[in-house]
């Protein structure tokens, strides 16, 4: 450098071979880190060994960008997604758990009414209820009417009519038997005519038995309410162990 503070040339051209010398240092120093690589089949073999070169040296980087992709592109699940995953089903009452079903009512089964049945009350009837005698003689109320259809009820003997006295002589000689007599009651209550309808095969219990009846007072047969007069048969009964 001169006092004027401009180089010379011999300074320049000392300047020019320190850089030509450190280019080639450079030059050298990457030739000798880099592979030699197969010669490529056909001319112009400088271009493609240079092509190649930085092919395979940029190889890795793509390689290591694709890798790293599939991390970045998983998405990281936020806290609300979590707490919808995590939350608990919703709890039942006491109420709702401990409640049984109720169950369904059984079906209905169709009414079914029995047919009515319709009651066809005979002309004659005989009743088992009879008046006994100290002697051991039975009258019925054996009820039978004539003329009193639609009557509510027949005519009736009552309970306390006096009983039918067995004859002494039938007794001793062991004498039983039954007799119908036929009486026609009145509205009243009395008696307004008695007959013996069928007789027991002896005189003396036939007779004991009308004596009684005709001294008998009855229920009167009812139409609609009303007292009427009605016919009935009555068994008087004798019985030796009665």
């Amino acid at each position: 450098m001169t006092d004027g503070g401009t180089f010379s040339r011999g300074q320049w051209a000392l300047a020019a071979g320190v850089a030509l010398a450190l280019h080639g240092l450079l030059a050298w120093a990457w030739l000798a880190a880099t592979p030699p690589l197969a010669p490529a089949s056909g001319g112009h073999g400088g271009l493609r060994v240079g092509t190649l070169s930085l092919g395979a040296a940029e190889a890795p980087r793509v390689t290591a960008v694709a890798a790293e992709a599939p991390t970045r592109a998983v998405p990281r699940p936020t806290a609300t997604q979590t707490m919808a995953e995590v939350a608990p089903p919703p709890r039942q009452t006491e109420a709702e758990a401990v409640r049984p079903p109720r169950p369904e009512p059984p079906p209905r089964a169709p009414s079914q009414r029995p047919p009515q049945r319709t009651s066809e009350r005979p002309t004659e009837r005989t009743s088992t209820a009879q008046p006994r005698d100290d002697k051991g003689g039975h009258a019925g109320g054996d009820s039978g009417r004539e003329g009193a259809v639609g009557a509510d009820h027949e005519a009736r003997p009552l309970p306390d009519n006096p009983r039918p006295v067995y004859p002494l002589l039938a007794r001793r000689q062991g004498i039983e038997g039954r007799v119908l007599i036929r009486v026609a009651v009145l509205d009243s209550g009395r008696v307004g005519r008695a007959e013996v309808s069928r007789g027991s095969g002896a005189r003396a219990l036939d007779n004991a038995a009308l004596a009684a009846v005709r001294r008998w007072r009855f229920h009167p047969a009812l139409r609609n309410g009303q007292a009427i007069a009605a016919t009935i048969t009555v068994p008087v009964i004798f019985r030796l162990e009665d």
